[in-house]
């Protein structure tokens, strides 16, 4: 299955994984963000993903 995923989905994602998971790194979170899409390293895409707030 393949789904589009967009900079506000991202961004909202990030979000909710940073209120769910505030002692955990930024850089833990969106690794995991990244494997739960599919991907095996956030790397790729790292330039796409807005900053962290």
């Amino acid at each position: 299955m393949k789904l589009t995923i967009t900079i506000t989905d991202v961004e909202h994602i990030k979000a909710v994984l940073r209120t769910a998971l505030p002692d955990v790194k930024s850089s833990h979170r969106v690794e995991a963000l990244a494997r739960g899409l599919g991907w095996r390293t956030n790397a790729p895409c790292a330039p796409l993903w807005p900053p962290a707030q």
